[in-house]
């Protein structure tokens, strides 16, 4: 019975300290540095985006409707909505759901986003799905009501769209509206937040850090606690550095064949 009661005890401690704690302590210290070869992000969740820029939206943003890669297919985010009747879909949104200064997500944030995209050409394809799209919202209850006069499935797409604070939009400039957003003091609603960015005048490298946000309901599911993007204007400059290159962004397959170490999958 001892040697029965000794062997559950030394499973029930080597489960805990090989599972449990290899689960946790990532959480706290891991970090991935990515290399690019571009210009310096806009940062902006309003505008299309279909480069690397889209990447390091989809860490620091949410929607009210997004795609799961483990389900691999489209889920309810920050809101749940009801889809059965396209000319007149009631969303509700979430209870735990916060901006990285701690408020609440509302749905005049909601609201603020979609106005500020139906009203002005930021976005051209939001423009025309909005078109003729009436959105309501109800406090209380956290209702946002959106009123289609010709529902297609195509309007459906306005429901990726990442949600900036109304407090955000109401501060600011028209230049950083329609293109670049500033680095600092924004409200971010996903995983990760932008925590510096600096240049490098010897290596010719601007470096742009995304922080894990505590503020984010499922941070405790995050295992990388940092992500660093090196960007490089030209790819000479890149190669200079090639040796501690391990990740890196390159659309156009420019380096895929001249550092050996990394190959395409």
């Amino acid at each position: 019975i001892s040697l029965f009661l000794c062997t559950i005890l030394w499973a029930h401690i080597l489960y805990l300290y090989l599972y449990n704690d290899a689960k946790e302590l990532p959480v706290e210290w891991w970090i991935v540095t990515q290399w690019v070869v571009w210009e310096f992000p806009h940062l902006n969740p309003l505008t299309q985006s279909i480069d690397y820029n889209k990447n390091i939206l989809d860490l620091t943003y949410r929607s009210l409707l997004k795609y799961d890669s483990k389900a691999k297919q489209y889920v309810w985010d920050l809101a749940q909505c009801d889809v059965t009747n396209l000319s007149k879909i009631d969303c509700y949104l979430k209870n735990d759901v916060k901006w990285s200064d701690w408020t609440d997500i509302t749905v005049w944030d909601v609201l603020a986003t979609y106005n500020v995209l139906k009203n002005s050409n930021i976005n051209p394809l939001m423009v025309t799905l909005l078109k003729d799209i009436t959105i309501d919202v109800n406090e209380s209850s956290k209702l946002i009501s959106f009123k289609m006069a010709n529902p297609t499935i195509n309007e459906l797409q306005i429901f990726s769209q990442k949600i900036v604070a109304k407090s955000v939009l109401d501060g600011i400039w028209t230049r950083e509206l329609t293109w670049k957003f500033n680095v600092s003091e924004w409200l971010y609603s996903w995983a990760y937040k932008v925590q510096s960015s600096n240049y490098d005048e010897a290596s010719w490298v601007q470096t742009l850090t995304l922080i894990k946000n505590s503020n984010y309901n499922d941070a405790k599911t995050v295992l990388i606690k940092w992500y660093v993007f090196k960007i490089f204007w030209e790819v000479s400059e890149m190669l200079k550095h090639k040796d501690i290159i391990n990740i890196f962004f390159d659309d156009n397959e420019q380096l895929v064949d001249i550092i050996q170490k990394l190959e395409k999958k």
